[in-house]
């Protein structure tokens, strides 16, 4: 790609995410998924093993905050993902369910007000899941979530139809 100026690409930006979804590895076919990612196409033509789909993963759209940082090493260019937020209302069923999603690597679509869809980690690339459930001033509750990982690639952006 040739070195232009990205004033035409970066002028409006509504700021803020409207959908945070989730996968385990487990539901993805690998065979599939690095011919899926190189030719680009959309996030809804995503390359499951069986007829699953993303599950949506209920975060308060202020409390959402997304870092993809590059180091340089050896092997080339790590970009360190971290996905943090809020989900509201402690709830105990709530709470069994995110302990059974913190046992499995993840595959995170986030789809951000822009109309923008992001692919933040790969099956050999996961990312991890924890929570920490929280009563901060006795008047709220919730749990406090993060998704973290590693990978050679930056997250992968789609245009939304």
């Amino acid at each position: 790609m040739e070195l232009t100026s990205i004033s035409e690409l970066c002028r409006q930006n509504i700021p803020g995410t409207l959908t945070v979804e989730y996968a385990p590895i487990t539901w993805i076919d690998t065979d599939r998924f690095d011919d899926w990612y190189v030719t680009g196409a959309d996030p809804d033509s995503f390359p499951w093993s069986d007829n699953q789909s993303w599950l949506v993963l209920p975060l308060l759209g202020s409390s959402i905050k997304w870092r993809e940082d590059m180091e340089d090493t050896n092997e080339g260019p790590l970009f360190k993902h971290q996905l943090t937020g809020i989900i509201p209302h402690l709830n105990e069923l709530a709470h069994l369910l995110l302990e059974e999603t913190s046992r499995y690597p993840l595959v995170l679509k986030m789809t951000d007000k822009n109309g923008r869809s992001w692919i933040l980690g790969t099956p050999d690339t996961p990312l991890r899941f924890s929570y920490a459930a929280e009563n901060v001033d006795g008047s709220t509750n919730n749990y406090s979530i993060q998704m973290i990982g590693n990978s050679h690639r930056r997250a992968r952006g789609f245009i939304s139809n």
